[in-house]
């Protein structure tokens, strides 16, 4: 548990890992995901955005490099 008051001292809310949960399969995911607050949902939501617009970003940079 300290490692999670860790995290959330540096503003990390969202955790994964044996602790928590064995693997999942992406839709059971997206159901405990959709089963929680709508905060949470929404960040994983906008997280997930961020992180594939940034993928397509340097994936058509690279791109244009060749």
């Amino acid at each position: 548990m300290q490692h999670m008051r860790i995290l959330r001292e540096q503003g990390c809310f969202l955790h994964q890992g044996y602790y928590f949960s064995r693997p999942a399969p992406i839709v059971e995911f997206w159901s405990l995901i959709e089963g929680s607050d709508r905060k949470l949902f929404l960040y994983v939501v906008q997280r997930l955005n961020r992180i594939l617009s940034k993928k397509r970003i340097e994936g058509a940079s690279n791109n244009s490099e060749s």
